[in-house]
């Protein structure tokens, strides 16, 4: 996912996904002008989370990274992110 942050400042970004327990979800944004690190959001599959980050105007993307299956299978995971300003 990649969307664009209209104007710098704090944003609620809320994450929620099914199929994974424990699964991450990082927030990243590119903006040559400033170094910014991404924010990792955990998440209980199924469930939800949110937290309030400042964000640089650009674009802001996420991704969703699974946690080895160890010795369970892999399944399928589904998660989502929401960016709103504060």
């Amino acid at each position: 996912m990649t969307e664009q942050v209209p104007a710098a400042g704090q944003y609620t970004v809320a994450a929620a996904c099914v199929g994974a327990p424990n699964a991450r979800i990082f927030v990243r944004q590119e903006n040559p002008k400033v170094t910014l690190w991404p924010v990792e959001l955990t998440v209980d599959c199924p469930g939800s989370t949110s937290q309030v980050i400042t964000l640089q105007q650009g674009y802001v993307s996420a991704h969703l990274s699974l946690p080895s299956p160890g010795d369970t299978p892999w399944t399928g995971a589904v998660g989502g992110v929401r960016v709103t300003g504060s």
